[in-house]
């Protein structure tokens, strides 16, 4: 199995690769970095289209979850724009998007959109994919909450 490694802003790959434990890992890289840099706050999570995305993004969600963060995840699918402008209009610690962008339906992937909106810029990413890990939740206790949200 071929490496997560991140591109613009992300992770992307054939549906062969991008695996709900794939998906998990990332999940947690994002929740350990946004912990180290001390980010705090809840975290959006939106999704896509794509057939596969919601079940992804349903991923994410309880992999924050277990670290301790509260998830606003999307009640649909929605453009990562839209996700980006939500994450500063409700002043969020960032969010994640299931998308694979311009990529052929055989794809998917998985975008971090950090506290400003921006795309994530290489440090960040590099940060995220240095974090790779599988799950490790904090005691139930201190899991976050999802809502569902517009």
């Amino acid at each position: 199995m071929e490496t997560i490694s991140f591109g613009t802003d992300g992770w992307r790959a054939t549906l062969e690769e991008f695996t709900a434990p794939r998906v998990r890992m990332v999940g947690q890289a994002v929740a350990t970095y946004l912990t180290d840099e001390g980010i705090a706050g809840p975290v959006a999570v939106g999704y896509d289209a794509r057939e596969t995305s919601r079940g992804f993004a349903e991923e994410l969600s309880r992999t924050l979850c277990a670290n301790g963060f509260d998830v606003l995840l999307a009640d649909r699918d929605r453009p990562t724009p839209l996700i980006a402008y939500a994450i500063v209009d409700r002043d969020l610690a960032g969010g994640l998007v299931i998308t694979a962008s311009h990529n052929p339906p055989e794809y998917n992937g998985v975008k971090f959109i950090p506290e400003d909106g921006a795309p994530a810029l290489p440090a960040v990413t590099d940060a995220i994919a240095d974090r790779l890990a599988d799950p490790d939740p904090l005691p139930e206790g201190e899991h976050g909450i999802a809502r569902e949200v517009d």
